[in-house]
């Protein structure tokens, strides 16, 4: 496999599903986004998908969470990919025909790192 793109989001903080349900709609909504100083400063190459590729997300917090909450807590990052211009073309969806997710947790401070392989 060949690596298309690394990205590092320092301090986004992804909670379990669980905890996100019990929340607030605006707490929720905050929680969705990277922190601004990284979205300002995000640019990546742009470049188009012509077959499936495997989008590794590490997840950084000071305690693991279980297998399900670990994907469903991966939702908003392939959202951001996938949005707005601000990586359009690294995936084109988040189905399954376009992008296969690896979930990876390691303990250490709030933060999430990415990595796109073709």
């Amino acid at each position: 496999m060949k690596l298309l793109a690394e990205i590092s989001f320092p301090g986004w903080k992804l909670v379990s599903e669980n905890r996100r349900l019990r929340m607030h709609w605006a707490a929720r909504r905050r929680l969705e986004k990277p922190p601004c100083r990284i979205e300002r400063n995000f640019s990546l190459n742009v470049f188009k998908q012509t077959k499936r590729r495997v989008v590794e997300i590490t997840r950084y917090g000071p305690r693991l969470l279980d297998e399900d909450n670990l994907a469903a807590s991966m939702k908003p990052v392939l959202d951001f990919i996938k949005s707005k211009g601000l990586a359009v073309g690294h995936i084109k969806d988040d189905s399954p025909r376009w992008c296969k997710l690896v979930a990876k947790q390691e303990k250490g401070d709030y933060g999430v790192r990415v990595r796109i392989y073709e």
